[in-house]
């Protein structure tokens, strides 16, 4: 019984092979064909551009690119290093015990894929769009002690600023 059983499988498999060789010579078959792969192309570009807009990577800390300057009395940090997708910012937190206790504020630029490497190809100038300053504005200077900056998160801000502030680098210090 399993030499029929066999035999019926081999004839299942060659009489596949053989409807598919006809298949594959049918004009509808190649139209079919060409259809799938640019169907599937077209599938791997949209999803290569949503990655490159979604994605987001922590622009490294580079004191060239990331300055602070007090105007009016309230203090910015600005950042000059290229196109940037988005910032952020704590605004003025309190930390640490009572004798030393300071105000501190953590922020951090991102960047896209597309805005770090596509978004510079097709600015005017070869270098990328290297006028734009983009500017967060962080608080009142006489009320803010140190600015650290690094990736965080606001949950981990409001659970456990201390090991927030140990992921992160001080960038500025009153004074």
């Amino acid at each position: 019984m399993n030499k029929t059983a066999d035999l019926s499988k081999d004839n299942l498999k060659n009489g596949f092979l053989k409807k598919l060789k006809i298949l594959s010579t049918d004009p509808q078959y190649k139209k079919i064909k060409i259809t799938a792969i640019i169907t599937a192309v077209i599938i791997i570009i949209a999803a290569s551009l949503c990655w490159a807009n979604l994605y987001q990577m922590i622009v490294p800390y580079d004191s060239s690119a990331i300055t602070f300057e007090v105007e009016d009395g309230v203090l910015y940090a600005n950042f000059s290093g290229g196109v940037i997708s988005k910032s952020a910012s704590t605004g003025v937190l309190n930390f640490g015990e009572s004798r030393n206790e300071k105000n501190v504020a953590i922020i951090c630029y991102y960047q896209t894929p597309w805005t770090r490497y596509i978004a510079p190809l097709y600015s005017d100038d070869a270098g990328g769009d290297s006028n734009s300053t983009y500017t967060i504005s962080l608080g009142k200077e006489y009320q803010i002690d140190e600015v650290y900056y690094g990736k965080f998160s606001d949950s981990e801000v409001s659970e456990n600023l201390e090991a927030a502030i140990n992921k992160t680098e001080r960038v500025w210090a009153e004074g």
